[in-house]
């Protein structure tokens, strides 16, 4: 599995005020509602930082996800994760907080464009602020989205997944 590259036409772009998300609708209540009402008052108090995908084509947003900061339990991680990190109560990771596509836009691969830009842009941060992994809490029925780029779920959350850093780097290089 290697790093998908941005499909033609679709752009990923920090969330701006100019941004219209009035439109945008992944088909899901909670996310809807967050992404049309709070999304915004997150990334200006910093507790998210959002970013969406744009048709180029019509200017139209395609999908969005947010990436946040986190720490995780050592104890929480599988044995064999474990004993290669340090020996602190937790450990400091990249969490993709939410992730949408527009119900227009699916069935394209979107997921996949989108997934694999929140991974390189955690990827990047790790040359200032350390993480050991990009953590998702899989909602939804999405744990097989995930397991199938290689996520490892927790010792005892089957919704919560990783991806520790050391696979994010082969994947993109």
């Amino acid at each position: 599995m290697s790093a998908k590259q941005p499909k033609t036409g679709f752009v990923t772009e920090a969330l701006t005020d100019s941004h219209d998300r009035t439109a945008f609708s992944c088909g899901i209540e909670e996310l809807d509602r967050y992404f049309k009402n709070r999304i915004g008052q997150d990334a200006r108090r910093k507790a998210a930082a959002p970013f969406v995908l744009i048709d180029e084509s019509s200017g139209a947003i395609a999908g969005f996800y947010t990436l946040t900061m986190k720490s995780v339990g050592l104890t929480d991680l599988p044995a064999a994760i474990r004993k290669k990190l340090p020996r602190y109560p937790d450990v400091p990771a990249v969490l993709l907080g939410r992730m949408g596509i527009d119900i227009n836009y699916k069935g394209q691969g979107l997921g996949e464009v989108l997934l694999f830009d929140a991974l390189k842009r955690a990827y990047r941060t790790i040359s200032e602020v350390a993480a050991f992994a990009v953590v998702v809490d899989a909602k939804h029925g999405a744990e097989g989205f995930y397991l199938k780029y290689g996520f490892i779920q927790f010792r005892d959350q089957k919704n919560r997944l990783f991806l520790p850093m050391g696979t994010i780097e082969k994947l993109i290089k």
